[in-house]
């Protein structure tokens, strides 16, 4: 598998999902739209109202065909699909994935839509350039992708209508969590699929699985006891911040222990890890599973506070998460011990929604929450990096003051 080619609907997050998955997998990330505006030397906006849309998905293609790399994660615009041409080629250098997201999220993400770039007839909306392309997406889809933490959500939904305590519901939606978990694990370690093609597989199915485990797209909870009935910031902060920290207390428990030391050092150094005889395989396994329960306990948590199950839930969840993780360990007396690493995640989390929450008060286009977001962990990463430049600058001139003193004393 040289490159991964991701198509999609503008606003479905393709660049977003891109750069992640590029960083994840050490590839490199191509947007085409970038492609085709350097070649015309005008914007795709401005293409489209002077030359039409026919003109626009010519020039596409033509652009499109120019892409020729390896080990890279390729993002075409949405209206690729709309020329065989174009998806030959693409389907050449890569396996194509669709990310598909439902007509309500893509309105409530694209509001530029007179701007944007988006190759619409005169007359059309947004949904009319759904209903065109979505048959085609599914044709070129070698996968699709979609959110798989509503699986913990619509097993807690379900339990709690049937009657059973929010507690237990709970602890049914983390084994179901732990269960996905180990369907990748099993993929990746198994069968020997990639990671990360193991874990979009599994999303894959999740979401036929979530579809029949709700009966429909949307399940609520009016007039359901819950830990969050109430359903107030300030309950949510105490709940919350209860499970956080006995989840902070278990790992840290956990990993302490001779498993949970085999995990680590599996995840540092996996071959160093065989050379010591521990088994990566079931130590992965066991990782994936224990992330996964926590994913499916969360989901039964936002689903309590939310008062319902939605089959779209979590989109988006692992940029937030990967934020969350950045911050916290941007935070210096967080980074001694194990321990402070996780609670420093929990923190990262809490700054994450508390600067987007006083952003968007100060007036912040809602278009632009995504470059914010994007921003911040860019900021948060590199840090790191400039304090580490800075202290080996600092080094450097003592060395060197050193040496000059040094050379000082001999000659006197």
């Amino acid at each position: 598998m040289d490159n991964i080619i991701l198509i999609g609907m503008p606003g479905s997050g393709k660049s977003t999902v891109g750069v992640l998955l590029a960083k994840a997998l050490g590839y490199g990330f191509l947007d085409t739209d970038l492609v085709i505006q350097q070649r015309e030397g005008l914007l795709l906006q401005d293409i489209l109202d002077q030359f039409g849309v026919k003109h626009f998905l010519q020039v596409e293609e033509e652009a499109i065909r120019t892409v020729d790399c390896r080990r890279t994660v390729i993002a075409p615009g949405g209206s690729a699909v709309c020329r065989e041409g174009t998806m030959a080629h693409l389907k050449e250098l890569g396996p194509v994935v669709y990310l598909r997201v439902p007509m309500e999220e893509l309105t409530s993400r694209i509001q530029n839509l007179a701007t944007r770039g988006i190759a619409m007839e005169p007359g059309q909306t947004l949904a009319d350039v759904l209903a065109q392309r979505a048959p085609l997406y599914e044709r070129y889809a070698d996968l699709t992708v979609d959110s798989s933490l509503c699986t913990g959500a619509a097993v807690n939904a379900v339990l709690l209508l049937a009657g059973v305590h929010p507690i237990a519901a709970l602890a049914a939606a983390t084994v179901v969590g732990m269960a996905a978990g180990l369907l990748t694990g099993l993929l990746h370690t198994q069968l020997g699929i990639p990671a990360i093609l193991s874990g979009i597989l599994s999303q894959l199915a999740l979401y036929s699985i979530n579809m029949r485990i709700l009966g429909r797209s949307n399940l609520p909870l009016l007039k359901v006891e819950t830990l969050l009935t109430l359903r107030s910031p300030a309950t949510a902060i105490i709940v919350g911040g209860i499970f956080a920290l006995a989840m902070v207390a278990f790992l840290t428990w956990f990993f302490t222990t001779e498993r949970g030391y085999a995990i680590r050092a599996t995840g540092s150094n996996g071959g160093m890890a065989r050379a010591q005889g521990i088994n990566t395989a079931s130590t992965t396994v066991l990782a994936l599973m224990i992330s996964n329960g926590l994913v499916g306990l969360a989901g039964g948590l936002l689903s309590q506070y939310q008062g319902y199950a939605d089959v779209n839930m979590g989109r988006g969840a692992i940029v937030i998460g990967l934020a969350s993780v950045i911050l916290g360990e941007a935070i210096p007396f967080l980074r001694s011990r194990f321990s402070l690493r996780l609670i420093a995640s929990v923190v990262g989390g809490v700054i994450y929604y508390l600067v987007i929450t006083l952003v968007l008060q100060a007036g912040l286009d809602t278009n632009d929450l995504k470059l914010f977001s994007a921003a911040v962990v860019a900021l948060a990463l590199g840090i790191p990096n400039l304090r580490q430049k800075a202290a080996a600058k600092r080094l450097a001139k003592s060395a060197l003051r050193v040496g000059q003193d040094g050379q000082r004393k001999e000659t006197v």
